[in-house]
């Protein structure tokens, strides 16, 4: 099967590693399967929406995992609930709800983050599961795992330290959340076969 990995910097980051930490995390897991991971930093779900039909759609995933928020949410770059819920629909609607996980953004750490808190984080956590709800697509909620480790300043820790940019302590937590969720879609889907008619609206697209 063919999995995409769609998200912002906390799907993108290597945190010193060769690849992508949250591939090292999780293709030992799914080693007959192709990861792909597509995550942009800085990205919000606007800017995805921009990518989305050549990195998503044109790829012909079985399976894909999608998580924004932490851009969408922040004071920055500042994306409307309803915007970004609105967004993650159109994402569902055009993958199809059986193939789409969708996960909730991740809490910060508010002593080192000026422009994310994480009550508006949990919010944008709940136009998730929102979409969740309507769509019945699959759904993994970082934002409770991380919650439930009760020590947000040392899983919190990446690289940067920045309170945002987890290293290997938050990725064993995005593995263990992840991993049981796209192992149950998985089972409950049918490998997506190219046909002929696919190829000719892939080429015209």
């Amino acid at each position: 099967m063919k999995i995409i990995l769609f998200g912002d910097s906390l799907t993108a980051r290597h945190e010193g590693l060769n690849e992508p930490m949250i591939n090292a995390r999780l293709k030992p897991h799914f080693p007959e399967d192709i990861v792909l991971n597509k995550g942009v930093s800085g990205d919000t779900t606007n800017d995805a929406m921009k990518r989305f039909k050549k990195d998503v759609l044109a790829e012909q995933p079985d399976v894909v995992v999608i998580q924004f928020g932490s851009n969408d949410s922040s004071a920055h770059k500042h994306v409307a609930r309803e915007m970004y819920k609105a967004n993650l629909e159109q994402m569902v609607k055009a993958i199809g709800p059986e193939r789409c996980i969708l996960v909730t953004p991740p809490p910060v750490d508010e002593d080192k983050q000026t422009q994310r808190s994480n009550q508006v984080l949990e919010s944008y956590g709940d136009a998730v599961k929102e979409v969740v709800a309507e769509y019945q697509t699959g759904f993994a909620d970082l934002y409770k795992a991380f919650m439930d480790q009760g020590n947000l300043t040392e899983s919190l820790r990446g690289l940067e330290d920045d309170g945002l940019h987890y290293g290997e302590a938050g990725y064993r937590i995005v593995e263990a959340t992840l991993v049981p969720v796209i192992t149950e879609k998985k089972r409950a889907i049918t490998p997506r076969e190219v046909t002929l008619l696919d190829r000719i609206r892939s080429w015209f697209a």
